[in-house]
């Protein structure tokens, strides 16, 4: 996690995307299997947070918070606000799949495209979530095909994830 500490307000502006990654982690499977790693990943601020880019994404099973909080406490910041913006560049797209953005504020502004796509967004505001007119907020993969895991043999598809039955066998011809 990266933590901001004495700032009002914390303003990220890219040309381009923001796309938000977390370091990898290890975990051992609840199911007795392999272990898997997933990215995770956090910007907390007690000051308002402002994302401005062409979109905002997190990478391929990345897990990343942005959260505005008391600090060191953990509990939402009375008035703070984080704020999603476009910056008027045409956005491209987005190969990345199975992530997690959740953003954590007193107040949420999305103006701006906020995607993950095949993955999950949480947007837990405390008491006003405001998506504006034209913004984007979504998990689709649209008409995009991204590639997500690796191969055993060149005949098992796997995608390291913790799940009852995650490897799929191709068919022989």
């Amino acid at each position: 996690d990266f933590a901001v500490n004495g700032a009002k307000s914390t303003r990220i502006k890219s040309d381009g995307d923001i796309q938000l990654i977390g370091r990898p982690v290890t975990f051992d499977s609840t199911t007795g299997g392999q272990q898997y790693s997933r990215q995770i990943g956090g910007l907390n601020s007690a000051g308002n947070i402002e994302l401005v880019a062409a979109q905002v994404y997190p990478a391929t099973r990345s897990e990343f918070t942005v959260s505005v909080k008391d600090q060191p406490g953990d509990s939402l910041k009375p008035g703070g606000s984080i704020t999603v913006e476009k910056n008027n560049r045409t956005p491209g797209s987005v190969y990345s799949a199975a992530g997690t953005v959740t953003l954590e504020a007193v107040t949420i502004t999305q103006s701006g495209r906020l995607l993950a796509p095949q993955g999950e967004i949480n947007l837990l505001a405390g008491s006003q979530l405001a998506l504006a007119d034209g913004s984007l907020t979504s998990v689709s993969g649209g008409d995009m095909t991204v590639l997500y895991g690796t191969t055993l043999n060149g005949l098992t598809w796997r995608t390291d994830m913790p799940a009852a039955s995650n490897a799929r066998t191709a068919p022989r011809s």
